[in-house]
């Protein structure tokens, strides 16, 4: 089974139209060519309610938020946003203290070979720093936020540290 991901490359698309204003308008996305708002609702970038282009900084902020929607389990458009608060804020509200609540259980439930101590504490790092991941990619200036190649290179460095042993040795690269 391969994982696909896609609506997030509205960028280019929007970028890339010669046909004055595009418009989506169903409950959930919503897009525009003069720079209003581009994206799903929940994974739009701040900067495009300001009247902001689309641009690639909005599509990291978009997969950021996909990434901590995966590790918390929780939707942007969960009930407990609805009161201007974001996934970003609640999970930079509650980390590094309160990583319980955070944490979708089901991610430590089915972590690979869960009772080897050693691979459950890799498991539980990774899960962590995709935390930290998920955050920088979802800061509120796109000119914080790191680059999807910044992005896609300490994924594939969390990949190699969980495979095994002589990845441990690499060490981490944390930069927050």
């Amino acid at each position: 089974m391969t994982a696909l991901v896609s609506d997030f490359g509205i960028a280019k698309l929007v970028k890339g139209s010669d046909q004055g204003s595009i418009s989506f308008n169903d409950s959930a996305s919503c897009c525009s060519t003069d720079g209003l708002l581009c994206g799903l609702l929940g994974y739009i970038a701040p900067e495009y309610g300001m009247g902001s282009q689309a641009s690639t900084e909005g599509d990291v902020y978009s997969f950021g938020v996909l990434l901590l929607e995966i590790v918390t389990g929780k939707r942007p458009t969960d009930t407990i946003f609805q009161e201007g608060s974001s996934l970003h804020e609640w999970v930079k509200s509650q980390y590094p203290c309160k990583i319980e609540p955070i944490v979708e259980q089901a991610l430590l439930r089915y972590a690979p070979h869960a009772s080897l101590v050693p691979v459950d504490r890799l498991w539980c790092d990774v899960i962590l720093e995709l935390i930290e991941l998920g955050l920088l990619c979802t800061q509120y200036s796109p000119l914080t936020r790191p680059t999807m190649d910044d992005v896609a290179h300490e994924l594939a460095r969390l990949k190699q540290y969980l495979s095994g042993p002589s990845a441990e040795k690499s060490g981490s690269t944390k930069s927050t």
